[in-house]
């Protein structure tokens, strides 16, 4: 008997585990009221709406430099970094590049970043390096420190 009791609790549990897990689905299959506005059957706050959400989560579009470039250079001494940068709906060679904000020593050649500060250039620098396929583009911001 004790034994039946535990099969019973098992299945209960797990019949249990399945309703709440399939509510979700449930309700965006069936209650989504973004569906209705994708539709046209939706009022026009809720398509406004729907489109801010989308355009607030929807990152994929926009080109990243996904790595931190070298936070140091001895000056005298050339500083040589290669940007990597990603997006998804365009090929990493034809991604662009550009210095937004930097020390005049520094210089920007497709993804490669490069320069040579002097003795006279010792310090911390704020880099802001633009990266844009063409359509949409973002900003890496980093600092690069001359040291002796």
């Amino acid at each position: 008997m004790r034994y039946g009791n535990k099969i019973d609790n098992r299945l209960l549990f797990f019949i249990a585990f399945l309703f709440v897990s399939l509510i979700p689905l449930f309700v965006y299959l069936f209650l989504n009221p973004n569906d209705k506005v994708e539709r046209g059957q939706g009022t026009a706050s809720q398509a406004q709406s729907n489109q801010a959400v989308k355009g607030v989560f929807d990152i994929s579009i926009y080109p990243q430099i996904i790595d931190t470039p070298a936070p140091s250079v001895k000056a005298g001494f050339k500083y040589d970094y290669y940007l990597k940068g990603i997006d998804s709906d365009t090929e990493p060679s034809k991604l662009l590049y550009a210095i937004v904000e930097g020390p005049k020593w520094l210089y920007i050649n497709g993804n490669h970043l490069y320069g040579f500060p002097s003795y006279t250039d010792k310090g911390t620098y704020k880099i802001d390096v633009n990266i844009s396929d063409g359509e949409h583009s973002t900003d890496k911001i980093f600092y690069i420190v001359v040291n002796e």
